[in-house]
């Protein structure tokens, strides 16, 4: 499912226009991301949790030259299923 299906199912469900839909997702994105980078963590119940994580730095190399490059350190978002949703998708 896009994002677009996503918006017009939701629409249908709760019985709101698609502009409304739209900026409650914008809104709900907005949010999620000012707490990540606030440090705080996200969670939604019965989906998951959402983390900021730091990835440590990591030698990379190229397999066609044999050179060695360093991918720095960087901060990355980290998705943990919520048991229930676990439950539900091994279920089906």
């Amino acid at each position: 499912m896009n994002a677009a299906k996503l918006t017009l199912e939701l629409a249908k469900r709760l019985h709101h226009t698609k502009m409304d839909i739209d900026d409650l997702i914008a809104k709900t994105a907005e949010i999620i991301t000012e707490q990540l980078s606030a440090d705080n963590i996200v969670s939604i119940h019965d989906f998951g949790t959402l983390e900021l994580k730091e990835q440590g730095s990591r030698i990379n190399v190229n397999p066609a030259t044999g050179q060695r490059t360093l991918i720095p350190t960087k901060r990355v978002v980290k998705y943990k299923v919520s048991p229930t949703l676990n439950d539900k998708i091994k279920g089906s």
